[in-house]
């Protein structure tokens, strides 16, 4: 493939540093990818010049399009995939509870997953972003394995009901 091509072209440390990018999602900050996976003293210009990215503040990229993130993302090994999330997961535990759950999520940490999202959902009900609380309770919804339904389907009819949406919320109340 043409990504395949133009990452032969990179040094080792452009292409570890991308496909480390790659994880962490459309955009990102320099510090994340060094701190996340000890990527320490590695200067992206070679992949702004190569038009992999594009630096939009003093040290915040982006991806040029988000086909480039997935190409380089579909190249990364399974396994690597898995241990990478692990990394960002644990990074983004106590920062970001919505990118802590991606992450979770991508590392395959399904439990783990649902559980955070349980909390993250209940969390954004109580600072009523009651849209993105019942998105989060959808993606717990989807994910497999053991899950507490009784607990999401009465949550997921709570946010309906505060939403006004009377007709789907009584679906869930009567389960």
């Amino acid at each position: 493939s043409l990504i395949k091509q133009e990452l032969n072209r990179l040094s080792k440390d452009g292409v570890t540093f991308l496909s480390s990018a790659a994880i962490l999602g459309h955009e990102f900050e320099l510090e994340e990818v060094a701190e996340i996976f000890k990527i320490r003293g590695y200067t992206p210009q070679e992949l702004v010049n190569c038009n992999f990215l594009q630096q939009v503040k003093d040290k915040h990229f982006i991806f040029n399009h988000d086909l480039i993130r997935q190409g380089i993302y579909q190249h990364i090994t399974e396994e690597l995939k898995k241990e990478l999330h692990e990394l960002a997961s644990t990074f983004y535990k106590d920062k970001d509870q919505l990118k802590f759950t991606f992450h979770l999520r991508k590392a395959h940490q399904v439990e783990e997953a649902l559980s955070a999202i349980n909390d993250f959902a209940k969390n954004l009900y109580e600072k009523h972003d009651y849209c993105e609380a019942l998105n989060q309770v959808d993606v717990a919804l989807s994910l497999p394995g053991k899950k507490n339904l009784y607990s999401l389907y009465y949550l997921k009819g709570v946010l309906l009901k505060v939403l006004d949406l009377p007709a789907k919320a009584t679906q869930y109340f009567n389960l």
